[in-house]
């Protein structure tokens, strides 16, 4: 046990006398050690900022909607599909189309979401942006 403590005393006076030697090293450290902590925090606070806004985002256009039905190719789905899922779910609240995309203004890419009057009926939100006029 005595060794042991002897050899973390040694330890310790070798650090101590480096770190008084070497003092701009030391703070230079430091200085990284606290500015690269800063950065981490400040990136991880606006990707939970930026996360919540997306998610508020979309639970304004989806509404509480728990079924998304959705085309993988660039045709889209059969305008047919929305009468028919009206008809055959009677369980469905609202069976509302949207188009979304993706356009070029002014050399910027912009997200386009597009739909009809019947766009009211999925939250509260775009009821009130409607009946505002926005």
């Amino acid at each position: 046990m005595r060794a042991v403590s002897a050899g973390i005393t040694r330890v310790r006076v070798i650090g101590l006398r480096d770190l008084a030697t070497h003092k701009l090293r030391v703070i230079t450290s430091l200085l990284v050690v606290l500015v690269s902590s800063a950065l981490l925090v400040a990136v991880l606070s606006v990707y939970g900022s930026l996360t919540a806004s997306v998610h508020d985002f979309t639970a304004a256009i989806s509404g509480d909607a728990t079924i998304e039905v959705a085309a993988i190719a660039d045709s889209g789905v059969d305008a047919d599909l929305a009468g028919e899922l009206r008809r055959e779910i009677p369980q469905a609240k609202s069976v509302v189309p949207v188009i979304r995309g993706t356009v070029n203004i002014d050399g910027e890419p912009t997200v386009l979401i597009g739909s009809d009057y019947r766009a009211s009926s999925l939250s509260p939100q775009l009821r009130d942006a409607v009946d505002d006029g926005h």
